[in-house]
């Protein structure tokens, strides 16, 4: 018989065993290992059933640098099989219940040497069986450990942990929880997942003892509560879920005297079923976040908890970082890197490195970011984040509002294909036992808690939601069983004459918009549609229609715009009963509210934005003030944006042909800004009092000044040159004389000026991007109004602030008005009412002075 009690010697593979084998000194006959139908093991016991392991592996030619796989239904046996291993080479858990085929090919990627199964004899040692006809794979002697995880390029990575890596996780634990020889953990995730190894080892290095209850089952895990006695446990926030509902149908109560805490990992957890666990076990579940590559990262605790946070670190430096590789400030977004102990040193497979370990950072790929007390949030993965039109969504935000809904259990949202917004949003939902929601309910729902960039185009009612084994969906395979967009046909239950006319109309209208015949109930966003198309469409049904403005009022229009909804709408919606058709009818014109006898406000929306997302502030700005949006495409086709020059050069001709006595009020919203603020400068030399420009957060072409740029950028590639980054630093000074000639270039404007507005200039025609970085803004004799975003900080600088560089050109007056929103959510209806205040009286006061001025 070898060895049968770890020594302390220096001999030793590493301090985790050290401390292993000085528990079992202190306390060699406490109870360490047990639960039903296990063969308890007292510390002792322990010892000697790791040691004995280790030694039938040397004897079969098992050396440090070998990996052996293991698959073991018996959970105190994999565990014990687990540190056996680890003793003497590299162990590699695997799923017990992998298929023949899936375990050859695991086996075949580890390249192990060896693999451990469950014993048929009395010592799990029998078991072991040297596999053949494949490629060993040699690890550095130090790694203990060798797990799979998505890694950051979404393909499978073999992630090596270190004794050194585990031993820092587990004192975390052990730390962060306070454990003690007191404390027994009810093992119940898997052990071939870090998170059920890393817990287990975690109470085993503290002293106390680690009970199994075998398969997880609800109600037997509340029974195991009063039988095993545990004062913790981990689980997966799915487990969470059963456990509660087990609860909650609980006859007999709850015997959890002597639980302390609870662990919730591998994915997020709905806050009210945390919320209900804790108020029903009288015990707070500590919320965290972890990863294979770093073990626990990050946890809350009960007297330290905020909303949407997943706590501060346990252990690793955290990091949030931009695409260019800058740590950021507190509050601001990117991705979360991390560093320390705990953290793998690289993948075993070297290609997944070079994306995934960069300057001595850990890239989780996780978005994120970290407020002033150092709390960090996880708002979704780069791999998993959509990308609506340029709108980048995280599916966490959708899934969470979802799931506030009394009848939505679990919900997952995903990207499907989309032919013009490159990706659109689907959402999976399982709804309660016994719940009944429809779609429209859910939209209503959603309205008050999403903006409309993040409103799923597409429900689907599931059975079940697919997950991994950490419990986290599988939104890829959602996106690949629902890529195909379905064109259901509801049967007809309308009997109207004229809604049917109305229909039949509408449906004429969108297969000329999208080139594609409707049903009825097709979604137009799911057939292809977007926001510019939208606002096509609804455009021509206003006017073929001869329907007021009221239409841009009807919320559920763009939350459910199917033909027979656009239909029913239209028939409820008031006419226009003047004869000459709708007030101010203008090609490419379209009207939000005609009304009053105000004079009109003229407004360019954003690029590649619609006027839909404007009604909110057209309504709360009154039914006295005509609100009319410009620089819409005058084509049918949806997909374009209107060249800036020709916008700019039919809204001259639109204003003044539909309000040719002024006082001319404008407005414009970020690349619409600069639209609107070169059809004031037009307005102005055609002979038109000096018009009223209010900008919405648009920042000006050009500015921060680009000779700082240029500077900034020598002194970044200066300091990159020390890392060799030599491609990057190619592209930085090729960016950086961008800036140089463009700085030059400003001697001369390159965007001309029309003298009338018939003649258009014959220059290139920029597209917005190209606008926002080379329009080089005149004098102007006007006054603008910049409101701003409020959740960007404001600075007095201007060369910090692009926004605030338009004082330069205002040569009769420069106001700045803070007001809540962010950039693309200013004119949501929550932030709309606010802003409406003072535009309203911006505008009023425009309209007082041009009166004045210019008395009748």
């Amino acid at each position: 018989m070898h060895a049968q009690r770890l020594s302390l010697d220096p001999g030793n593979r590493s301090a985790l065993f050290r401390k292993l084998a000085a528990c079992a000194h202190r306390a060699e006959h406490s109870t360490v290992l047990l639960g039903p139908g296990i063969d308890a093991l007292s510390f002792g016991r322990l010892i000697n059933e790791v040691e004995s392991i280790a030694a039938r592996l040397s004897d079969a030619g098992i050396r440090s640098n070998d990996i052996v796989a293991i698959a073991n239904p018996s959970e105190s046996e994999f565990l014990v099989t687990l540190l056996g291993v680890m003793r003497v080479a590299s162990a590699a858990p695997l799923d017990p219940v992998l298929s023949e085929a899936e375990l050859s090919s695991r086996l075949s990627r580890l390249g192990a040497a060896a693999l451990i199964t469950r014993s048929q004899a009395a010592s799990t040692a029998d078991a072991i069986k040297l596999t053949s006809g494949q490629t060993r794979r040699r690890v550095p002697d130090d790694v203990a450990l060798i797990l799979e995880s998505s890694g950051t390029l979404g393909a499978p990575n073999l992630v090596p942990l270190t004794h050194a890596n585990l031993n820092a996780m587990a004192a975390a634990l052990e730390d962060s929880f306070d454990l003690s020889p007191d404390d027994r953990l009810l093992s119940i995730l898997p052990l071939h997942h870090l998170l059920g190894v890393i817990c287990a080892l975690a109470q085993l290095l503290s002293g106390g003892s680690v009970a199994f209850m075998g398969a997880f089952d609800a109600q037997r895990f509340l029974i195991a509560l009063g039988e095993l006695r545990p004062t913790w446990y981990a689980a997966s926030p799915t487990i969470h879920h059963a456990i509660l509902r087990a609860a909650e149908n609980s006859s007999d109560g709850i015997r959890s005297g002597s639980l302390r805490f609870a662990r919730c990992g591998s994915a997020a957890i709905d806050p009210d079923v945390l919320a209900s666990l804790e108020r029903i076990l009288g015990i707070p579940i500590v919320n965290g976040y972890g990863l294979t590559e770093a073990g626990p990262v990050a946890h809350t605790s009960a007297q330290h908890r905020k909303s949407g946070s997943v706590g501060r670190s346990i252990g690793p430096v955290i990091g949030i970082m931009d695409a260019a590789g800058t740590l950021m400030s507190a509050g601001r977004d990117g991705e979360v890197v991390l560093r320390g102990d705990s953290v793998t040193p690289g993948y075993l497979d070297d290609a997944a490195n070079s994306a995934a370990f960069r300057d001595g950072w850990f890239h989780t790929g996780d978005l994120g970011h970290i407020d002033s007390d150092g709390d960090l949030f996880i708002t979704g993965r780069i791999k998993e984040t959509i990308n609506r039109g340029g709108e980048t969504i995280s599916p966490l935000e959708i899934d969470a509002a979802l799931t506030a809904h009394a009848a939505v259990q679990e919900a997952a949202a995903f990207a499907i294909p989309h032919p013009t917004l490159g990706d659109d949003i689907a959402a999976a939902i399982l709804l309660r036992n016994g719940a009944d929601v429809s779609e429209a309910d859910l939209r209503r729902f959603l309205a008050t808690r999403l903006s409309r960039a993040k409103m799923p185009s597409r429900f689907f009612f599931v059975d079940a939601i697919p997950r991994g084994a950490t419990g986290k969906p599988k939104r890829k395979l959602l996106s690949e069983k629902y890529a195909a967009p379905p064109w259901p046909t509801a049967p007809r239950n309308e009997t109207s004459d004229n809604l049917e006319s109305f229909e039949e109309s509408i449906a004429g209208i969108w297969e000329h918009v999208l080139k594609r015949s409707p049903a009825r109930d097709d979604n137009f966003f799911a057939a292809g549609g977007d926001s510019l198309a939208l606002t096509v469409l609804l455009t021509a049904i206003q006017t073929d229609l001869n329907l007021s403005s009221e239409i841009w009022q009807r919320t559920e229009l763009f939350e459910q715009p199917t033909v027979a909804n656009l239909a029913r709408i239209a028939a409820e919606c008031p006419s226009d009963d003047s004869a000459r058709g709708p007030r101010f009818a203008d090609p490419g014109c379209i009207v939000l509210q005609d009304a009053g006898d105000d004079p009109p406000f003229f407004f360019f929306p954003g690029a590649f934005l619609g006027a839909d997302y404007l009604r909110h502030l057209a309504h709360v700005l009154g039914k006295n003030r005509p609100f009319i949006v410009l620089g819409q495409s005058t084509s049918n086709d949806a997909q374009g944006i209107p060249d800036f020059h020709d916008a700019v050069n039919h809204a001259v001709d639109c204003i003044r042909r539909l309000h040719p006595s002024g006082p001319y009020l404008l407005g414009g919203h970020c690349y619409g800004g600069v639209q609107a603020f070169e059809t004031a400068i037009r307005l102005s030399r055609l002979g038109a009092p000096a018009p009223l420009v209010a900008l919405f957060d648009t920042p000006t072409p050009g500015y921060p000044k680009p000779m700082k740029r240029w500077r900034a950028y020598l002194k970044h590639a200066r300091g990159r040159l020390t890392h060799f980054r030599l491609a990057e630093i190619g592209d930085m000074t090729r960016d950086a004389a961008g800036h140089v000639k463009f700085l030059y270039s400003r001697r001369k404007p390159i965007v001309a000026v029309a003298e009338t507005a018939a003649a258009a200039p014959t220059l290139p025609s920029p597209q917005p991007a190209t606008v926002m970085r080379t329009y080089v803004p005149q004098p102007f004799s006007g006054a603008i109004v910049h409101f701003l975003a409020g959740d960007q900080a404001v600075t007095s600088r201007v060369l910090e602030d692009a926004r605030l560089s338009w004082r330069e050109f205002a040569l009769g007056g420069f106001e700045v008005v803070r007001t809540t929103g962010s950039h693309r959510s200013l004119f949501e209806e929550s932030n709309a009412g606010q802003m409406a205040g003072r535009l309203r009286d911006v505008l009023e006061t425009a309209t007082r002075r041009h009166s004045h001025v210019n008395p009748a």
